[in-house]
């Protein structure tokens, strides 16, 4: 995973962030809790150069994957414990068989102080990935003492649909300046 980072992205100050929607913000989450962990680091890309982030932006991503289906809303428009969902398809086997590994690869098992600094935007009305996924990640970082923000949309579904981004856009923007400078 860390070969993603090393390739690209350095701020001009030397600084590592990352930004991403839904399966590319649990990516910039992951990896904003253990881009120096040396087991994810791997030897694959551009070796030799840190891969440690600095601050990231997540907009709605998965987060606790053992309880995506208990937290989603009625008219969901997927199942995640299904074996062929797409964090199934990550963990390699259904969710609820490999609890093990869909707590490995659930950002919220990694939540440590010293983690890069976290801005969470999810929509209250997101569908396909529960907002309580950010909420749980949030609440996670809190108790481990790292810097994390959650922004919570109004009206939203996932991405964002019919909601201007504009201002998304901007606070994301802003907190990546501010927590870089």
């Amino acid at each position: 995973m860390a070969a993603a980072i090393r390739g690209g992205g350095a701020h001009p100050a030397g600084c590592r962030r990352r930004r991403g929607e839904s399966a590319g913000a649990y990516l910039s989450s992951f990896l904003s809790l253990d881009a120096d962990d040396a087991e994810l680091d791997g030897t694959l890309g551009v070796v030799g150069v840190p891969s440690a982030i600095q601050a990231a932006v997540a907009w709605y991503p998965p987060t606790q994957f053992l309880t995506m289906d208990e937290q989603a809303p009625a008219d969901a428009f997927q199942r995640h414990d299904a074996p062929d969902s797409p964090e199934s398809v990550l963990i390699g086997g259904a969710l609820q068989e490999n609890p093990a590994d869909a707590a490995y690869a659930s950002p919220v098992s990694h939540a440590r102080h010293g983690s890069a600094r976290l801005l969470l935007v999810h929509g209250l009305r997101d569908r396909l990935v529960p907002y309580q996924q950010s909420v749980a990640l949030k609440e996670a970082l809190d108790a481990a003492g790292a810097d994390v923000r959650l922004e919570l949309v109004e009206s939203a579904d996932h991405v964002f649909e019919r909601v201007d981004h504009g201002p998304l856009i901007t606070a994301s923007a802003d907190f990546l300046a501010e927590k870089l400078a």
